[in-house]
């Protein structure tokens, strides 16, 4: 079992985000690590679908790509519920499993610059798919 403070991956917190259904919304852009941090400004405060390489480590969780590796990575920002719901937790432990990363693929919304250590932050909704459902 993951403790409680692993699966909060030591992140912020971010309140009051739903965590139901599976499909991405009409309004919603499917984007990669790539494209929100090679255009931060296009995509600051929206809710898109991203998929990522997903890296789970003593000080949170980071989303990355390959494809962009000298842009940075976003740090996972999960909401203080979120990591009740059934579909995070058994994401997180497959991540876990996975000796901490795999692909996955997140809803929510993209902020730039809000920690000096990353590019920026994914503020999570809710998980899309993971392992090998990402396409």
């Amino acid at each position: 079992m993951i403790s409680k403070e692993k699966s909060r991956l030591s992140i912020f917190f971010f309140a009051s985000l739903s965590v139901t259904g599976i499909g991405v919304h009409a309004q919603e852009r499917t984007v990669t690590v790539c494209d929100l941090l090679k255009s931060p400004n296009s995509f600051e405060g929206q809710s898109v679908a991203l998929s990522a390489n997903l890296v789970l480590g003593p000080h949170g969780g980071y989303l990355l790509d390959e494809h962009c590796n000298s842009l940075g990575g976003l740090r996972l920002i999960v909401s203080d519920g979120d990591d009740d719901n059934r579909k995070v937790r058994d994401m997180m432990r497959w991540v876990m499993a996975n000796h901490g990363h795999g692909r996955v693929k997140l809803e929510g919304a993209f902020q730039s610059k809000t920690d000096p250590e990353t590019s920026g932050s994914f503020l999570f909704k809710r998980v899309l798919s993971y392992g090998d459902d990402v396409h």
